[in-house]
């Protein structure tokens, strides 16, 4: 499905990517662990479009990434959920998920994924408490039918509770739709119960890709700040 090979990208002038490689397959969650600033999020700005990269690839399902505008690679099946949410503050719920159906998707999609939204409808998206905003906006992804899941630190300032009920009902999602998610996310507990496999990224390189139930404590230790 993704396939990025040796990519190298940065921020005025100063490299955070070195030569980053990995793959994930059809219908796998990935999640892409590591410490604060080896490069996570600048991955998935790269894959987005969202930031330039100097040099390697970027191809899903064997068609090349590198240089399309953002839209183009949303139209191609890559849905983004950054972190901070980003969602329409000032617009509706329905107005929210509205636009992301513009592509051919519905909007009970992500009244299915997340029933509560749909009593909030027609309130601003900036009046959602931090767990419904993120449901909202990984509602938003949803709807828009994507093949590629991208979701940077969903759990960032969510309650527990919350955050427990959206992994079971992403992952569930996920695994019935056939999507594949590449996961950025602190929070390794959580990470490592919902993804196939955890990819760690040290100093802008994938340092180790191990099966989820094989990483032990040791290992997080050895590439996240515990």
């Amino acid at each position: 499905m993704l396939e990025i090979q040796e990519l190298h990208a940065g921020y005025g002038g100063g490299e955070v990517l070195r030569g980053l490689s990995l793959g994930v397959a059809h219908g796998e969650i990935v999640a892409l662990l590591g410490r604060n600033g080896m490069g996570k999020t600048t991955l998935l700005r790269c894959i987005m479009g969202l930031l330039p990269h100097a040099a390697g690839s970027i191809r899903l399902e064997g068609q090349p990434l590198s240089g399309l505008d953002c839209f183009e690679i949303a139209r191609r099946g890559v849905a983004y959920v950054p972190q901070g949410r980003e969602i329409f503050g000032q617009l509706t719920v329905e107005e929210n998920l509205r636009l992301a159906a513009l592509r051919g998707g519905t909007i009970e999609t992500g009244y299915d994924l997340f029933p509560g939204l749909r009593a909030r409808a027609k309130d601003p998206g900036g009046s959602l408490s931090g767990g419904q905003q993120q449901q909202l906006a990984i509602a938003r992804a949803m709807v828009a039918k994507p093949r590629l899941l991208l979701l940077d630190e969903p759990s960032e300032g969510i309650q527990p509770s919350v955050v427990n009920e959206i992994a079971d009902i992403v992952t569930r999602s996920v695994r019935s739709m056939g999507l594949s998610v590449l996961l950025v996310e602190q929070n390794t507990d959580l990470a490592l119960r919902v993804a196939d496999r955890a990819v760690f990224v040290d100093h802008g390189v994938d340092a180790a890709s191990i099966a989820s139930r094989a990483v032990t404590r040791e290992i997080l230790a050895s590439y996240m700040e515990l």
